[in-house]
């Protein structure tokens, strides 16, 4: 069995949208009360229909008068929406005008807030530099500035993300020490229903490193904790992530009968939900298990949807990479023009500069000869 795409677009929707609704806004006019509702709401909207909540965020900015907070959060909402669709460079250009707006309100949580969507869309495109780059800037924030009713909450955020990409970009053995460490602050959060939707994915996550270090009664523990917190508050997608990760620590101690069993508990429900991602995962491992039980028939069938599938995914993240080349290309291009036009600004100063000198030169020269001339009459 592969192991899961711990960057899958799909299976962070719920972070991504969680990262969003913290913390829940106390205010005190009637009208700005109303619009922050609305833009609360569209965020869970967009967990389920994303085009939907960005023609909503849309027609809002277009008809009202947003504040400064307001504006933050519907740039993040319609950020958020994108990376529900797999536009994961659309998402970071909305995260980051969020970030350059709350920078000029020196909005501390908003720019953490920011920071940390950010640092997750880079996570998802696997470039890690920039996930370490962003995070790191807002442990900076964090370390002073951040106020203490939200402060569990943002640092698990931070936590988690860097947890992935170490899990990713290094093992296992180091990436559970910072899922221990966002466990632990989901846990202190204030906000427990904000909070557990994220818990739930630190959990699955955790679960699966463990099960790669061969952990396998760790990792069942974690796993069926997670489970029982998505059935508890009715996180359909964790549930199954956590149990298509149940069925991989099975498939690890070569028990592909007992693994086939949990995916097939939910193989109605998971194609019923329409996500792709998670389907993919859920098709690979059931093709893997009747690779293993060689039974080559079913191995075809549930082979053949996985490539499929997994041909439209790459299809959308080779997209967000042609984006960023082009970008990239751009800055180059900007940099290269720049030197350029650096270059020949440096050329003419040293021309005028050496102009100047040799007519200094001459001058001199001349005085020296005009002298010479006046002394021998």
């Amino acid at each position: 069995m592969k192991k899961l795409y711990s960057c899958s677009p799909d299976f962070f929707k719920p972070f991504v949208i969680m990262v969003l609704l913290f913390p829940v806004f106390t205010l005190n006019a009637q009208e700005r009360k109303k619009i922050d509702s609305i833009l609360n709401a569209v965020n869970l909207v967009a967990y389920e229909n994303p085009d939907k909540a960005i023609k909503t965020v849309t027609d809002l900015q277009a008809h009202n008068n947003l504040n400064t907070h307001q504006q933050i959060l519907s740039l993040l909402t319609i950020g958020g929406a994108y990376s529900v669709k797999n536009h994961n460079q659309k998402a970071i250009d909305y995260a980051l005008q969020a970030y350059s707006l709350a920078n000029a309100q020196n909005e501390d949580n908003e720019r953490v807030r920011t920071l940390v969507f950010v640092g997750n869309q880079y996570y998802i495109l696997k470039m890690h530099d920039k996930v370490n780059h962003y995070l790191d800037i807002a442990e900076q924030i964090i370390g002073s500035k951040i106020d203490k009713d939200s402060i569990h909450f943002i640092k698990g955020n931070v936590y988690f993300i860097k947890a992935v990409n170490y899990k990713d970009k290094l093992d296992c053995e180091v990436a559970i020490n910072y899922f221990d460490k966002s466990i632990s602050e989901y846990t202190k959060a204030i906000n427990k229903n904000s909070n557990s939707i994220n818990l739930t994915i630190a959990l699955i996550q955790k679960g699966l490193c463990l099960t790669d270090l061969y952990q396998l009664d760790k990792a069942r523990d974690v796993l069926n904790t997670a489970h029982d917190l998505s059935l508890k508050n009715g996180y359909k997608e964790n549930r199954f992530y956590a149990d298509i990760a149940l069925a991989k620590t099975h498939y690890s101690e070569n028990n592909f009968k007992e693994s086939n069993a949990i995916l097939f508990n939910i193989e109605k429900e998971v194609e019923e939900y329409h996500s792709l991602t998670l389907q993919n995962e859920f098709y690979s491992a059931l093709a893997d298990n009747f690779l293993k039980l060689k039974d080559y028939d079913k191995y075809g069938i549930y082979s053949t949807i996985f490539l499929k599938q997994k041909r439209e995914i790459d299809s959308l993240e080779v997209n967000s990479f042609r984006h960023l080349i082009n970008e990239i290309s751009t800055d180059m291009k900007d940099a290269r023009e720049n030197e350029t036009r650096n270059e020949n600004i440096y050329f003419i100063i040293a021309i005028v500069t050496f102009l100047s000198l040799a007519a200094f030169l001459v001058f001199k020269l001349l005085r020296v000869t005009k002298s010479l001339r006046n002394s021998k009459i």
